[in-house]
């Protein structure tokens, strides 16, 4: 999508040079893959880092998949600014509805936003020791950062390249590093200034009750509400410069 290609370029990985595949398209379509996955004994946790309109449009078509999913993860919308509108996240912005209806599923859910995400860049300094570490993964990592922090510096003025995405994966590895506060969620799909908001009720219980949102009665998700962005940065290194 343009809003993607300009902070991450053309490829999506714009800054190294990427190797061509030999994978072939697979012949079946995201959401019955998604449909066949859920379906294993025990059920699957999804981690989602993109516009969740296949994994909506599964839940819609396949009436097993909302049981079948036991936890999701999801990188989006904000419960502050936005980085496509000023209220929305491009995840979310992109379509609304589908997380909206994830929003009113019963699947156990937590979501971290742009508002906590963008405090966990990579600075200069560390992507030097990517490229510099003498490994063979990691320098093509650093090349691809260093791409991502020159036009996040273009494009917001943020001096660091922010790993959004990897902190949707702190529910499952690093829980530790990661506060959460039980939240109802609804994303706003008409608003002349706001579609594509998610709007939090961080009211106190009691308020709630004597005046209930149009959302009252959906499950509360665990919303990030801050992070330890060291603990995070040192994290993702730690991953990285484990591989060869």
């Amino acid at each position: 999508m343009a809003g993607r290609a300009n902070v991450h370029g053309r490829s999506g990985l714009d800054g190294a040079d990427l190797p061509r595949t030999r994978s072939q398209p697979q012949s079946m379509d995201a959401i019955e893959f998604i449909a066949q996955q859920v379906a294993r004994p025990g059920g699957v946790s999804v981690i989602a880092t993109g516009p969740l309109t296949n994994l909506a449009k599964a839940l819609a078509a396949h009436p097993h998949v909302e049981a079948g999913i036991v936890s999701l993860s999801i990188m989006g919308g904000s419960a502050g600014r936005g980085n496509t509108t000023p209220v929305a996240e491009f995840n979310a912005f992109s379509d609304p509805e589908a997380l909206d209806a994830l929003l009113a599923s019963s699947i156990p859910m937590h979501m971290v936003g742009y508002d906590i995400t963008s405090h966990t860049g990579l600075s200069d300094r560390v992507i030097v020791r990517l490229e510099t570490s003498g490994r063979r993964i990691a320098p093509f990592i650093g090349q691809v950062m260093r791409f991502y922090r020159d036009r996040q510096m273009e494009v917001t003025g943020m001096d660091s390249a922010p790993q959004h995405d990897a902190c949707a994966v702190l529910p499952y590895l690093a829980p530790a590093l990661a506060s959460y506060a039980d939240r109802r969620a609804a994303v706003e799909l008409h608003g002349e200034l706001t579609t594509g908001m998610v709007v939090f009720d961080q009211r106190p219980e009691t308020m709630q009750r004597s005046r209930p949102s149009p959302f009252a009665r959906r499950r509360p998700i665990r919303l990030c509400t801050a992070l330890s962005t060291a603990g995070v940065i040192d994290a993702i290194m730690t991953a990285v410069l484990s591989y060869p």
